[in-house]
């Protein structure tokens, strides 16, 4: 899969974007309910680059270059092969004013940011 399609979610909810990245695999089991969610997280994935966001002061999409810069050349693995790749573990607290898919994304989330770095 191609994981620019993500980017109508990640841009809002995780203010970053998906430059590129090929899905290989993507496994995920995540419970919750009104106050948290934890699950498993299993990702096979190449070439993977991405634009650090942020939202100015008029509330627009703004991108984070030199973080951008940081996060692609030192942070994140471009690659991962299935045998390197392994299932992490995530959780996230719900704060209840957000939605249930709020709290859904931000434990996927959670899990896809500890198998890329």
């Amino acid at each position: 899969m191609d994981g620019t399609y993500l980017n109508e979610a990640a841009k809002p909810l995780g203010l970053f974007e998906i430059n590129s990245v090929s899905i290989k695999s993507l496994k995920t089991h995540i419970q919750g309910n009104n106050y948290n969610a934890h699950g498993s997280v299993y990702l096979v994935y190449d070439d993977l680059k991405i634009t650090a966001l942020k939202i100015d002061d008029s509330n627009k999409l703004k991108s984070r270059g030199f973080l951008s810069f940081i996060a692609n050349t030192f942070v994140i693995n471009k690659s991962n092969s299935k045998a390197e790749a392994k299932q992490e573990y995530s959780s996230f607290k719900r704060d209840p004013q957000r939605s249930f898919f709020y709290l859904i994304w931000k434990t996927l989330l959670t899990g896809i940011k500890q198998t890329v770095s």
